[in-house]
């Protein structure tokens, strides 16, 4: 099961990923003899985008996956005894002060986390509808090695990270280094890191300090997979992967400004596919959120993730929710010639853009 939906990992969003952004609060339901099939959300004193929600999901723009707490008393999905407890679980949302709506995601389209959940939601008399959120890329790879799947690569790709890496070890002392466990080494890639990604196109990190705290838990048993490429023993790119459960997920990559057309980046994604790939404890590469087209070179399956939008009518408070939802997503299938005629002028415009944005 995904990281994303351990207790770990909603305990350090709880603490170290909102910043004061909501209060998290769990909903639990008996699913069997000692088992609870339970969801972290977050209350908000406010609705909040892009779903008009007050209950969301317990997660924000590091969260790249969401569902229920996963762990060895959590109910298999698709078992009558889960559906039951997303039937009661429904319904204590549904009683709840702020109820009226909820917004959940990112959930894999078609999985059956998502068909328990909606399903759940539906009995107890909540409107459900999805939205979509991102593209996935992933590479399954089960048996897979690092040279055959670099053979079945692009040809540019490969000539690309071949020419870079030769001339990287003749004019400027290439190293890689990839950290795995707690220690010195740790601290210094993890100083590293933070000096690429500051130093690189990215935005500034919102919450440090959940960085560095999730990079340590990750490392205290093994998990982590934290790459630095070194010039001269200076970092120049770093990328932060970890392995559980079988599945090496791509959560962060930089590399300085500077160094952008050395090609930095490319050789260090393909000595950490290869690390991933010889280890044989891997079955699928994952690259999280996102559909930059340069992933298309490096893995081969899409996937798509949703939100599930759940609306309880009875409530005023859902009604304006619901109308830029559907309402918007109306005037999405209006032909163009027809939406002209809705923006006579200049208001008229506004208005029309406005519910197209809400939604």
């Amino acid at each position: 099961m995904s990281l994303f939906q351990t207790e770990p990992w909603f305990r350090l969003m709880a603490s170290r990923g909102l910043g004061g952004e909501g209060e998290p609060v769990l909903f639990s339901a008996e699913a069997g003899p000692g088992r609870q099939l339970s969801l972290w959300l977050c209350r908000h004193a406010g609705p909040v985008a892009p779903a008009g929600a007050r209950l969301t999901a317990l997660g924000n723009y590091y969260s790249p996956r969401f569902g229920p707490l996963a762990d060895a008393l959590s109910p298999p999905w698709d078992s009558s005894e889960a559906v039951s407890a997303a039937a009661s679980l429904g319904r204590q949302l549904r009683a709840d002060p702020q109820g009226a709506v909820l917004s959940l995601q990112p959930l894999e389209a078609g999985s059956a986390v998502l068909r328990l959940l909606q399903s759940g939601l539906k009995s107890a008399g909540y409107c459900t509808d999805l939205y979509h959120c991102f593209e996935n890329w992933v590479l399954p790879c089960e048996g897979l090695g690092f040279e055959a799947y670099w053979a079945a690569r692009p040809t540019k790709l490969r000539n690309t990270e071949r020419r870079a890496r030769k001339r990287l070890l003749a004019e400027h002392a290439l190293s890689i280094e990839i950290v795995r466990m707690p220690g010195p080494a740790l601290e210094q890639a993890l100083q590293d890191f933070e000096s690429v990604y500051q130093d690189s196109w990215k935005l500034g990190e919102a919450r440090p300090e959940f960085i560095r705290e999730l990079i340590r838990l990750l490392a205290a048993d093994g998990r982590l997979r934290l790459g630095v490429l070194r010039l001269q023993g200076v970092a120049q790119a770093a990328q932060l992967w970890w392995v559980h459960e079988g599945v090496a997920s791509i959560y962060k990559l930089a590399y300085r400004d500077s160094a952008a057309k050395l090609g930095v980046g490319t050789v260090l994604s393909a000595a950490l596919f290869q690390d991933a790939l010889d280890s044989g404890e891997v079955h699928l590469i994952d690259y999280l959120n996102g559909s930059e087209p340069y992933k298309r070179d490096w893995v081969s399956e899409r996937r798509e993730f949703v939100g599930l939008l759940a609306l309880d009518l009875r409530c005023p408070e859902a009604w304006m929710p619901a109308l830029r939802h559907f309402g918007g997503r109306a005037l999405k299938r209006l032909p163009k010639f027809l939406l002209k005629r809705l923006r006579p002028h200049r208001a008229g415009a506004g208005a029309v853009d406005t519910a197209q944005d809400a939604a």
